[in-house]
């Protein structure tokens, strides 16, 4: 199977000026005291309407660069909620054994840290989720469900930044509206449209012949047992 991605084009970052900061009184007193400066080492007046904007643009521009600075990069995603200490330390001795493996090294100190960061960030998660439950229950607190359906689509983000979805033609489609769109015409097409029976071929007999067999709590219990940490979720 092959699937055709369109190329995304990669974004330019451009660095913003934090002019947001000048909302603080201490950050306004700094570029007042700034733009004082600049008219007090005003070598010459500027001739023309022209040349004087384009001197007052240019020193307010400098003075807002020098007080608040600009954006360095461009915006990181978030480190996961359920991110702790443990985990990382657990998640860097895995990267590291692993690299000792890759260069002929033993296995078995490997798996060891591999089983260890899977218990680590199971832990990890079981413990947030927890909070989360109790956040969400809370009377009190009635914008509990609305910050687990936030950080629940960040946790959905791939790395082109939402779910893909492919479509019925075939390609891809990255941006939000098409996905949307596309989950409504899938929708639209599985509620409205009819599944056609062929009823010669569909059986009579009842689908369960007597009483339901009963599941025993021991039965239950060791099937439980006997997954894995996390899988049960």
């Amino acid at each position: 199977m092959s699937i055709r991605r369109d190329p995304v084009r990669k974004k330019v970052y451009m660095p913003k000026r934090k002019v947001w900061l000048l909302k603080e009184s201490e950050y306004k007193v700094s570029y007042y005291r700034e733009i004082q400066e600049l008219v007090r080492n005003r070598v010459a007046r500027p001739e023309g309407v022209s040349s004087h904007w384009d001197f007052l643009e240019g020193g307010l521009l400098a003075a807002a660069d020098k007080v608040c600075g600009k954006t360095k990069g461009p915006p990181r995603n978030k480190i996961s909620w359920w991110w702790n200490d443990a985990v990382d330390l657990a998640i860097r001795e895995k990267r590291g054994l692993y690299k000792e493996h890759k260069k002929g090294g033993p296995r078995e100190p490997y798996h060891a840290a591999k089983r260890k960061a899977k218990k680590e960030v199971y832990l990890a998660k079981k413990v947030i989720q927890d909070l989360v439950i109790d956040q969400v229950s809370d009377a009190e607190n009635p914008n509990g469900i609305f910050n687990l359906a936030r950080r629940i689509k960040e946790d959905g983000r791939d790395i082109v930044g939402e779910r893909c979805f492919r479509k019925d033609d075939g390609t891809i489609a990255y941006v939000d509206k098409e996905i949307r769109d596309a989950w409504k015409v899938h929708y639209d097409r599985l509620l409205n449209v009819e599944f056609e029976w062929d009823r010669e071929q569909l059986s009579t007999e009842n689908p369960v012949l007597g009483p339901p067999p009963m599941i025993a709590t021991d039965v239950v219990s060791s099937a439980i047992n006997k997954m894995k940490d996390g899988k049960a979720a």
